[in-house]
């Protein structure tokens, strides 16, 4: 009895790959790439037979243009629709399907801003239409992050961060909760937002790191909260609960 994972090259694929080796969990993985071309997935199905799929596999390119909107469709809702869903299915979303303003985000509304947000919604509808578990992720920080704002303001002594607001209220989870918190629910349906109790300003987060910020071309504060009540309702135990806890951890991890 094996699980299959999608995706397995990414960062949170990577770090779920090392979680179920530490939970003594079987896995197979396939690729981007044999999912788009659908390589005979029917059969690869058939042959090993996986219990749960966990489909990280995606466009990860959140501020794609216009003219970039066909790799949204294809790199994330093609290859999701290109696996028989004849087993648990649990899918990798986010949180940027949520609007961009005040707003406290619960998992029974939306209202996506971009090619990227849309096509991870249209992959959630085929999941749900199959019973499968979808899980709105916000920001994942921790070691060997490759990319994201974080990484450039830990990375870096005196930081010019173009179109970014000082004042932003964000969320960001550790990578062993977005994990752990993931194959929690996987034997649940429906949507659930893997977010931490509250957020943090990016001011905040160069304070912590005693980081020196220029900020230029200031976009309008983004401050949307994502609720997690519905997790916490499952059961699910944080080890990073707060976003000030996760980037604390994040800061000592750089060290």
């Amino acid at each position: 009895m094996s699980v299959l994972v999608t995706g397995h090259r990414g960062y949170l694929g990577q770090h779920f790959i090392e979680y179920l080796e530490s939970i003594k969990v079987d896995y197979i993985t396939l690729g981007s790439v044999d999912l788009l071309l659908d390589n005979d997935i029917s059969n690869f199905m058939k042959q090993y037979k996986p219990t749960k799929v966990f489909h990280f596999a995606a466009n990860s390119n959140a501020r794609c243009n216009f003219f970039q909107a066909q790799d949204n469709h294809n790199m994330t809702y093609l290859l999701t629709k290109n696996i028989p869903i004849n087993c648990q299915f649990v899918f990798a979303s986010t949180s940027l399907v949520y609007p961009n303003n005040n707003y406290v985000c619960r998992e029974h509304y939306v209202e996506p801003d971009s090619h990227y947000a849309i096509s991870k919604i249209a992959s959630e509808y085929l999941i749900s239409y199959f019973g499968g578990v979808s899980a709105r992720f916000v920001g994942i920080v921790g070691p060997n992050m490759k990319k994201g704002v974080i990484d450039k303001i830990l990375r870096n002594d005196n930081l010019e961060l173009l179109n970014k607001s000082p004042g932003s209220f964000l969320q960001y989870i550790h990578v062993e909760d977005a994990i752990r918190a993931l194959y929690h629910i996987s034997d649940q349906t429906g949507i659930y937002n893997i977010a931490p109790n509250d957020g943090i300003s990016l001011l905040d987060i160069g304070k912590l790191a005693g980081k020196n910020i220029t900020w230029t071309d200031v976009e309008p504060i983004r401050s949307c909260t994502i609720d997690n009540t519905k997790l916490i309702q499952s059961g699910y135990k944080f080890r990073y609960p707060t976003t000030l806890s996760v980037i604390k951890k994040v800061i000592e991890e750089y060290k």
